[in-house]
């Protein structure tokens, strides 16, 4: 027999050897494919239609969100519904799904020790605080909330990563009764008619401050106090009228700046090595109480401040 001949009853058994494996592995496949046992798969979730959304939207634009209907299909790219795709119709439901409309009717709560988190979320209130707690807790993360601030009381705690809060009519932030205590990190907090950026109407407001910017006015009722911890590169700019009597007491770290308006007056400094240095005084005076027991460090004296202030007892 040639080597030809030799090769071709090779290539031939090889053939026929890859059939008998295909075969065997096909016969496997059948055998051991669990087709009869799979688990039933859940039905496919009904497509929105124009209609349900449209019902939806003109539901919340009846209730006094007409405005912000608009801006949300603007973030979809559309001056009108029926320019968007459908496939964005879930994320825009969802979008317009937290606007509420009355008073109490916030848009986040919660009470009495309970908690509840919240990312992306984007919430407007009328007539009503947007977030409320009443003793507990939120977490919110790169979240646009707007209306009437938040209101906090009763040993409330929040804290805001990112985002924004707006207080459409007054203050951002607000201490109703009892304590409580926010952090913020980087979030843009804003008040279009010129409200403070905090009150605190009625006992000690603690506020944490990292890679925080705070700039506008602060407000008080009787018996409120506020802890102003700027921390990590935070800053606030703005003063603390001298006749206010404002009792706030500040906490720098050696990175974070008071860029002060106007002559200003502080219930305490907290001790710190680079506090001193840290408070840009644009040529104003920050007036100090020699007789706290927190304002001991300073010994009652008066010092230079960065810009040409001064810091100064109260005489």
């Amino acid at each position: 027999m040639s080597k030809m001949s030799d090769m071709a009853v090779t290539i031939e058994e090889l053939r026929t050897a890859a059939a008998a494996i295909n075969d065997a592995a096909n016969w496997l496949a059948e055998m051991f494919s669990g087709a009869g046992d799979a688990e039933p798969t859940a039905p496919a979730e009904p497509a929105l239609t124009l209609e349900q959304v449209r019902a939806v939207l003109a539901d919340k634009s009846r209730q006094g969100h007409t405005a912000e209907i608009r801006s949300l299909l603007q973030k979809y790219g559309a001056a009108k519904l029926s320019q968007i795709d459908p496939a964005h119709y879930k994320a825009l439901l969802a979008d317009a799904e937290v606007l509420t409309d009355g008073t109490g009717s916030p848009c986040l709560y919660a009470r009495d020790g309970g908690t509840l988190a919240a990312a992306g979320a984007r919430c407007k209130a009328t007539a009503s605080a947007f977030l409320s707690l009443e003793g507990g807790g939120a977490s919110l993360t790169n979240c646009a909330m707007s209306g009437g601030g938040a209101a906090l009381s009763d040993g409330a705690s929040l804290t805001v990563e990112g985002g924004s809060l707006t207080g459409e009519a007054g203050e951002a932030l607000f201490l109703t009764a009892g304590d409580a205590e926010a952090s913020l990190t980087g979030v843009t907090l804003e008040t279009p008619q010129g409200g403070a950026l905090l009150c605190a109407s009625g006992g000690a407001f603690t506020l944490r401050c990292s890679y925080q910017a705070l700039a506008g006015a602060l407000s008080f009722g009787e018996g409120g106090s506020l802890l102003l911890v700027l921390q990590n590169n935070s800053s606030f700019t703005g003063s603390l009228p001298v006749e206010a009597r404002l009792p706030v007491t500040l906490t720098l770290d050696g990175t974070s700046r008071w860029f002060v308006t106007g002559d200003s007056r502080l219930m305490a400094l907290t001790e710190g090595e680079d506090a001193l240095s840290c408070i840009e005084s644009n040529g104003f005076t920050v007036y100090y109480d020699a007789g706290r027991a927190e304002n001991a460090w300073l010994g009652g004296a008066e010092h230079p401040l960065p810009g040409g202030g001064v810091l100064k007892p109260l005489s």
